[in-house]
């Protein structure tokens, strides 16, 4: 009895394994790394269960609690899983072994990887392998960079947690792909990632969803931002729950045709959310349009924010898209500002996408090279509202600005000019007065022949859509013939004939081919882009050049800087130098418009300073030049003085806008310079000439 009794004498001195004493000993450990919190009862629980594992859980939670210093509410939470509890308590060195890595990994972004942890079907595929748990949230943190926080959100959500803890690697690389593609936009991505919808479907098909993804910020590139942000709203997440692959390619479709234009195009479909909503419900016909319209895309999308068009859209989204696709097509390269134009006429669109098409369609074709020219009158209040009452007058106006100087007129005029401006688009509907009081006359006389003239455009290999190029060959081919026709064209790149005199062609006519003229090159150019008509009346200007004989005269037509510098360089060799140069292009303080479309090989600008330097030796000694073109003069270091530098060249331009006046001829025919209505300015070798009166 005695035994026993000194037995359980020192039974009783045992420390008591009881929840209390457990509870002290790990909230001691937590202390002492600093932090204060309370150790979950379950964790209390499964470590008195392992007294052998004590002082183990104890050194595991003082480590953890080192480490998670910054997110104590959330190591709390994790702690309070059964499933966790039970790992620290029997793994104690392997859990946090575990926790540690990923602590380490998830950096910054730990507090929202705990939380995922904390999920109850994470938290026991923690307990049965901590590590490979650890591993896969390390990698959606590290993957997701920016968007870690969303892609955390996602793997929380109850759609994806339960794939998450059957097959962690599966999701964790998903997203990790995601994160990689994303790069600076991985934070919109994974904001559209996790929307409700968008998680759904990862959850369904990570991978295909992951893909989808890329392909969306291959794309829209720069502007992936602004179209993962599209993705987010409400109709096109649950679109995209529903179809991926076809809100997919709309997206690809769209970011791809855009051009430049992809913020233009995903900034419209943020702000308009009746846009998007069509877009959501239609994203095969979107890409089908996105395909169609190609560049155009950023203006058809902006014209679906009007009333009429989305009524139309909504409608009948095939019959809308088809008419989008014909304008487009009816328009070429100036596709991309076409839809702007139109804006103002969506009431005609909504009662018929198709007539509205065919019409303005006609429009444009007629316009050609005007096209950027009517989309500005279009665009104007007086105009639209005119043709609004009736849009087959945009096929009037075309017609119109074909061969007569309206555009010169409208350009005139202002806005608060009402009544003169309902006057003169009044004759629209009057073309016998129209023709009398605005026609070119070289082109109102053979207006009615232009199908003549395009047959013969056509022989010549010109193919673009343009009445008036039509009506000039009409007007060559009955004044020199078809023969001559041609083979100006073929060698000086004339289109618009009516410029020049019938005596100007026939000149022209004998230097085809091998000529020899010994006498002073004059070389005469001229633009293919012309919206006012100016050009056509300079013919009074060069009367005396033929007729005094001075100047073997060249004329030639360029619609690029590549064009122009082929066709100087080659009349310059052939008739060994060029004594004088007149260059006719709607000008600016820094270039000369050749063509009428945006890019550089459309003008003579300060970026061809090497290409104007290479003809310097195909200039005879003190060579003289005339810009016929506005405000080349304004900077008296802009582009006519480069001109001047650059070719050595006595140089006459104008300071403004204005027109030239007179070609300044000696007794025997030599050019002395040009004089302007106003604004005149003249450069030697680079350097401005006072004018007499500033001496």
């Amino acid at each position: 009895m005695k035994q026993k009794r000194e037995k359980s004498e020192k039974l009783s001195l045992t420390p008591s394994l009881e929840h209390s004493h457990v509870r002290e000993q790990l909230e001691g450990a937590v202390r002492s790394a600093g932090l204060e919190i309370e150790i979950p009862e379950v964790l209390v629980s499964e470590v008195s269960r392992n007294p052998r594992q004590i002082g183990h859980a104890a050194e595991a939670l003082s480590r953890l609690a080192n480490l998670s210093s910054e997110w104590p509410d959330e190591l709390s939470l994790i702690l309070s899983r059964k499933s966790i509890a039970c790992a620290l308590a029997g793994n104690p060195r392997g859990a946090a072994d575990a926790l540690a890595s990923l602590i380490w990994g998830a950096g910054s972004n730990s507090r929202d990887a705990f939380l995922v942890l904390s999920r109850k079907e994470v938290a026991a595929a923690f307990a049965e392998d901590p590590a490979r748990i650890s591993r896969a949230l390390t990698e959606v943190a590290t993957g997701a960079d920016l968007g870690a926080e969303d892609a955390f959100w996602l793997l929380g959500n109850k759609a994806a947690t339960p794939l998450f803890a059957k097959n962690p690697e599966l999701l964790s690389s998903s997203i990790s792909r995601v994160g990689e593609s994303a790069g600076y936009y991985s934070k919109e991505a994974f904001a559209a990632l996790a929307t409700t919808d968008i998680t759904r479907a990862f959850a369904r098909e990570p991978e295909a969803v992951a893909e989808a993804f890329i392909r969306i910020r291959e794309a829209t590139g720069e502007n992936a931002g602004l179209a993962f942000s599209v993705l987010r709203k409400k109709e096109l997440s649950a679109a995209f729950s529903k179809n991926p692959g076809a809100v997919t390619d709309a997206f690809v479709q769209m970011g791809k045709s855009s051009g430049g234009m992809a913020d233009e195009v995903f900034g419209a479909l943020l702000l308009n959310p009746a846009v998007s909503a069509l877009l959501a419900k239609n994203p095969g016909e979107f890409a089908r349009l996105a395909k169609g319209v190609g560049e155009g895309i950023a203006g058809a999308v902006s014209l679906l924010s009007v009333e009429g068009f989305a009524y139309a859209f909504a409608k009948n989204p095939k019959e809308s898209v088809d008419a989008f696709i014909k304008l487009a097509e009816a328009t070429g390269e100036d596709r991309k500002y076409v839809f702007a134009a139109l804006s103002d006429f969506d009431g005609a669109f909504a009662q018929s996408p198709k007539r509205f098409a065919e019409i303005f369609s006609k429009a444009f074709g007629i316009a050609g090279r005007n096209t950027n020219r009517l989309y500005s009158l279009l665009c104007r209040e007086a105009v639209s509202a005119f043709i609004a009452e009736d849009i087959r007058r945009a096929v009037k106006l075309a017609d119109a600005m074909a061969y007569t100087s309206i555009v010169r007129e409208l350009d005139s005029l202002a806005d608060i000019k009402k009544d003169e401006l309902s006057r003169l688009l009044g004759m629209l509907e009057h073309p016998v007065k129209l023709s009398r009081e605005l026609g070119i006359p070289t082109l109102a006389a053979y207006k009615n022949k232009w199908g003549e003239g395009k047959k013969l455009a056509r022989e010549a290999g010109i193919s673009i859509e343009d009445k008036e190029v039509f009506i000039n060959f009409a007007y060559a081919e009955s004044t020199i013939g078809k023969k001559k026709t041609l083979a100006l064209h073929r060698e000086f790149g004339i289109e618009y004939f009516a410029r020049y005199t019938k005596n100007e062609l026939e000149n022209l006519y004998e230097h085809a081919g091998e000529r020899e003229d010994a006498r002073p090159l004059l070389l005469v150019a001229y633009p293919k882009s012309d919206g006012t008509k100016v050009f056509y009346g300079r013919h009074e200007l060069r009367g005396q050049l033929l007729e005094k004989g001075h100047y073997n005269v060249i004329f030639f037509e360029a619609e690029t800087e590549q064009e122009f510098y082929a066709q100087a360089r080659k009349f310059g060799e052939k008739y060994f130098g060029i004594s004088a140069l007149m260059i006719g292009a709607h000008g600016t303080s820094d270039s000369m418009e050749l063509g009428p479309r945006e890019g550089d090989e459309r003008y003579l600008d300060f970026t061809d300073e090497k290409e104007m330097g290479q003809l310097r030796g195909l200039f005879a000694e003190n060579p003289l030049v005339i810009l016929d073109s506005c405000s080349t003069g304004a900077n008296g270091k802009g582009i006519a003085a480069i001109i001047s530098r650059l070719w050595g060249a006595d140089l006459f331009a104008a300071r403004q806008v204005t027109a030239l006046k007179e070609i300044v001829l000696d007794g025997e025919g030599r050019i002395q310079g040009a004089v302007f209505f106003e604004g005149n300015i003249r450069f030697k070798n680079g350097q401005e000439i006072p004018r007499p009166e500033e001496e």
